[in-house]
């Protein structure tokens, strides 16, 4: 005896012969109603191509819409009617037919492949090739296997996420509307639960009204659990229609087939969540080049003043970003941002940081107003989670005179060859609440002198200096002194250094911007 094998023994059942395509899809009764009501003979003719007779009027390929048409439809003289309506009206009413038969044909093989897709477990967009590969693979399996133990049909029913009922997937021998049938409770499927706990099940002679229910009218099956190394995916069902007993031979080729399926489907469902991985690859790097070519690439047309900045991700896609344009009375502006987030979020937070500030830029003259202005951009189109920190300056090429204003734990440093002044304090940032108390700074960027804006998440903020406290200034007192050499140098120079002094302590996304003034 097989150790895994339950045999049931019930009442005898009657044979279930199970009806082919063409009577499921019930087109010779159609064609003949449509003789009765017109008076011409429509014929269902097999094969691809029509055959071209003498006395043929009218003849369409019956199509499912994929490969070969499996037959024709034919209006011809043979047998028709001396009351028959007129011919153009015949023709019109069966190419009517035609379509609604090739619409009901094209849904079930929709059904079909999406059944399939489902049974993956992976909710990917496939080609439609793809989909009936992996269907007629399906199919092909448990027919195999049906066949190879004398049954006449298959199914292979699969759980759902919460275990709670079995869907068919696919199916064998079995009319394709039975692929439309709502799912089954699994509490009332006393064979399905047996072979979920690793039994199979064969049921000799089914009582239809028998404790067993099984899914399909047959006189016999048998049932065997479908299940990968570490889950338990479903059940496969291998029906006869005549009563007869399962020998453990043939209830072992039962078992092989269920473990060929449950490969096949984990095989897909890898397949298919690398193909969504690389697709999802593919995507990101879209829109982290789109972030990086967002990032200004050009000088700004301004006199006097050297610009340069930088913006680190510690992923491909981040929150750190810089920018500067010029405003319509001439200066320069200027700023340096990060959000919070890392990754995608922290992308699409910052490219909504970028348009928020340069969008109220054009309308409010003073620094802290635009904060303010974009503070409530941020507050109004999000949850409060999306915490940011910006600094935002304009400086007068014509004079010097430079106004700046953050919010969150950003750091500027006033510096020349002599000097290293803190220009700002940490404060609350952007998003956290609708009313944000903002100050604005004011100074005279000389000739010679250097402004440097930057910030990121995720390291440490300090107040240290070279020769007095910095609050605010987010570089220990060492990494300042590696600095100093650059503080006069062209702001390029001073951008990358910085970036590189950064690079040693941050843990996450990271900005900096330079203004290097060059003299008047």
């Amino acid at each position: 005896m097989h150790p895994n094998l339950l045999k049931i023994h019930a009442p005898s059942a009657p044979e279930v012969v199970r009806p082919n395509l063409e009577d499921v899809c019930q087109l010779n009764e159609l064609c003949r109603q449509f003789s009765q009501a017109t008076g011409w003979p429509l014929r269902y003719i097999a094969g691809p191509q029509p055959d071209l007779e003498i006395d043929l009027v009218w003849s369409a390929p019956v199509n499912p819409g994929v490969g070969t048409p499996p037959g024709h439809l034919r209006i011809d003289l043979g047998g028709l009617q001396p009351d028959a309506v007129d011919l153009e009206a015949a023709i019109e009413l069966a190419e009517g037919l035609l379509r609604m038969w090739t619409d009901m044909q094209r849904t079930r093989l929709a059904l079909w492949q999406r059944e399939a897709e489902l049974a993956a477990s992976v909710p990917v967009v496939t080609t439609t090739g793809e989909a009936r590969r992996f269907a007629e693979k399906l199919d092909n399996t448990i027919r195999l296997g049906a066949e190879a133990i004398g049954c006449h049909a298959a199914a292979l029913y699969l759980l759902d996420d919460y275990t709670s009922v079995l869907k068919m997937r696919s199916a064998w021998g079995l009319s394709p509307t039975r692929l439309a049938e709502p799912a089954r409770p699994l509490s009332t499927a006393l064979a399905d639960l047996e072979a979920l706990l690793g039994h199979a099940v064969a049921l000799e002679s089914i009582d239809p009204l028998g404790p067993w229910n099984a899914p399909e009218e047959f006189p016999a099956a048998v049932c065997v659990p479908v299940a990968s190394d570490n889950t338990v995916l479903g059940t496969l069902w291998l029906f006869c229609n005549r009563e007869r007993p399962f020998t453990d031979e043939q209830t072992n080729i039962a078992e092989l087939v269920a473990g060929r399926v449950a490969a096949e489907l984990e095989r897909e469902s890898l397949l298919r969540e690398g193909l969504a991985t690389a697709a999802e690859s593919r995507q990101t790097e879209v829109v982290a080049e789109r972030q990086r070519t967002m990032l200004p690439h050009i000088a700004p047309p301004v006199e006097r003043l050297e610009v340069a900045g930088m913006s680190v991700q510690a992923e491909r896609l981040g929150g750190a970003f810089h920018d500067w344009f010029v405003l319509d009375d001439g200066r320069l502006a200027v700023m340096v941002g990060y959000a919070e987030q890392r990754g995608l979020p922290g992308a699409m937070s910052a490219a909504t940081l970028r348009a928020a500030l340069r969008s109220h830029a054009a309308h409010c003259p003073a620094p802290q107003d635009v904060l303010r202005a974009v503070n409530q951009t941020l507050w109004t189109t999000s949850s409060g989670d999306q915490p940011a920190t910006l600094l935002y300056a304009v400086i007068d090429p014509r004079n010097g005179q430079t106004i700046l204003s953050a919010a969150g734990g950003p750091s500027a440093l006033l510096m020349n060859s002599r000097r290293c002044e803190s220009l700002v304090y940490p404060s609350e940032p952007l998003g956290q609440q609708p009313d944000l108390i903002l100050t604005a700074q004011r100074r005279l960027l000389l000739p010679g002198e250097s402004l440097l804006l930057y910030g990121g998440n995720r390291y440490p903020v300090t107040a240290a200096s070279l020769d007095r406290p910095l609050d605010g200034a987010m570089l220990a007192p060492d990494l300042l002194q590696r600095l100093e050499p650059s503080f006069d140098r062209p702001a390029a120079e001073t951008v990358k250094r910085l970036c590189e002094l950064m690079s040693e302590v941050s843990l996450g996304d990271y900005s900096a911007l330079a203004i290097h003034c060059i003299g008047r």
